[in-house]
């Protein structure tokens, strides 16, 4: 019902005469009798768009075009007689969040909170709720949930820099994505940001992505300090699903010298590294800048 729903919105939204036939359509064809195909394409009428008013009306308990199905299940239940059609994940607009030095500095009402996150803990919390303490000047952004589960298996891991005081962040998808790239965002001015990301053409294309979002005053791509030890654990396939992506890197204008050598250790060796190899075998790691002109030592 949630596709039948924002395909019917669309079109009230922005009204046409045709739409693509694809499954969506067709079945609306078939069970409310909308719309006439010809070809690839299904015709619409202007009863056909009366016709469409009602259904989405009766499917959404009148709620209106203005009803927005990425909201959460809770404020969706207020409109719908099916919350579950909501495209908001549980727990989305949180954010996991961690600390080198075991413990994050939240908002409660007017007062700054210690909560303690040794290993094995894994807070999860709004983001406007999270405090950026002023000895905190690194942001690290892990890419990978699961490397993210055993945040505390990165830290010794990483270069001295950012052992003692670095808050670390898990990128998340759509929603929390979004949200984690505001509150980046809001912090800018004040942050080295780094981002832990699979060794590969992709990797540093998602990071490229939160870049561009977040003019942090360091931007920095964290790798392994010696990857043709983890040569073994390559995945050749996803290095030449990649080609096209690395291609891109290789023309992209202002990469920094240690990233452009890291691109062609890549095309060399055929290296396609995930984040949990690196930690299932311990790689050390180091952060480089990921533009010329942005370098911070790490």
């Amino acid at each position: 019902m949630r596709d039948t729903i924002k395909v019917l919105q669309r079109v009230l939204r922005q009204p046409t005469d045709q739409v693509r036939l694809g499954q969506v359509w067709r079945h609306i064809h078939e069970e409310h009798g909308i719309g006439t195909p010809q070809g690839r394409t299904l015709r619409l009428l202007a009863h056909d768009l009366d016709r469409i008013r009602r259904v989405y009306d009766r499917l959404t308990n009148n709620a209106g075009l203005h009803l927005n199905l990425d909201q959460d299940r809770v404020s969706l239940a207020g409109h719908l007689p099916d919350e579950k059609i909501s495209t908001h994940q549980a727990f989305s607009s949180l954010q996991r969040v961690a600390h080198t030095k075991g413990e994050v500095t939240i908002r409660a009402g007017d007062t700054a909170l210690p909560l303690p996150c040794p290993p094995g803990v894994l807070p999860a919390v709004l983001g406007d709720m999270l405090i950026l303490t002023p000895e905190t000047q690194h942001v690290l952004v892990v890419e990978n949930g699961a490397v993210m589960e055993r945040w505390w298996q990165i830290v010794p891991l990483l270069p001295d820099a950012l052992r003692d005081n670095t808050l670390i962040l898990y990128r998340g998808h759509d929603q929390g994505a979004r949200e984690l790239k505001t509150l980046l965002a809001d912090w800018a001015d004040r942050i080295s940001l780094h981002l832990f990301v699979d060794f590969d053409a992709a990797g540093l294309e998602i990071a490229q992505g939160v870049f561009a979002d977040v003019p942090a005053r360091q931007q920095q791509v964290v790798i392994p300090v010696f990857p043709l030890e983890l040569k073994k654990s390559r995945k050749e396939g996803e290095y030449f699903k990649q080609l096209e992506q690395l291609a891109r890197l290789e023309r992209q204008q202002g990469l920094s010298a240690e990233l452009r050598q890291a691109v062609q250790l890549m095309k060399q060796e055929r290296l396609a590294l995930s984040q949990e190899a690196m930690l299932a075998h311990g790689a050390p790691v180091t952060s480089i800048a990921y533009r010329a002109g942005n370098h911070h030592p790490a």
